[in-house]
């Protein structure tokens, strides 16, 4: 079902392989209306790679629930990726590659609050001793247990709270 969620698989190594083999050119087909805003090639390639990086965020939280362990790591991860680009890479951009770009992540959201949650159930396992008090969440899709209690009272807390 992943493909059918996702319209633009995207990951770290397709992206590092992208630029190593020259696959991002300059005013292609899948490069984001760049001629409409003047870019020169070398600004078109960077903001096709920057474009793909958010792509691999927006993938993560478009497809996972948030509450399972591959959403928060894909939040651990933007927030990483945010913090090294605005410290070393975004001052040395031009406007017009940042307003693209930040044009793609307002497209991403509005897609993200449209889809809204991904709709796939996760089953909250219980204790049978205990009045069915949940110990574990379960995601029947990965087959993992995606949040686990340490006690019957952090479980049952955690349960009245959320």
């Amino acid at each position: 079902d992943y493909l059918i969620t996702i319209r633009k698989p995207m990951d770290y190594g397709t992206i590092a392989s992208n630029l190593e083999k020259g696959h991002y050119s300059p005013h292609s087909s899948d490069s984001p209306s760049s001629s409409e805003n003047n870019m020169d090639a070398m600004e078109d390639i960077v903001l096709q790679a920057l474009i793909d990086i958010e792509q691999v965020h927006h993938n993560c939280f478009l497809y996972n629930e948030k509450e399972t362990p591959y959403y928060r790591a894909g939040e651990v991860q933007a927030t990483k990726w945010k913090a090294y680009y605005t410290k070393h890479i975004k001052e040395r951009l031009p406007d017009t590659v940042q307003s693209s770009l930040a044009a793609f992540q307002k497209s991403c959201g509005a897609e993200r609050r449209a889809k809204g949650s991904p709709g796939r159930k996760i089953n909250v396992l219980t204790d049978n001793n205990v009045r069915s008090k949940p110990l574990a969440v379960f995601d029947p899709n990965t087959k993992r247990i995606v949040k686990q209690y340490s006690s019957k009272t952090a479980a049952r807390t955690a349960t009245t709270t959320s």
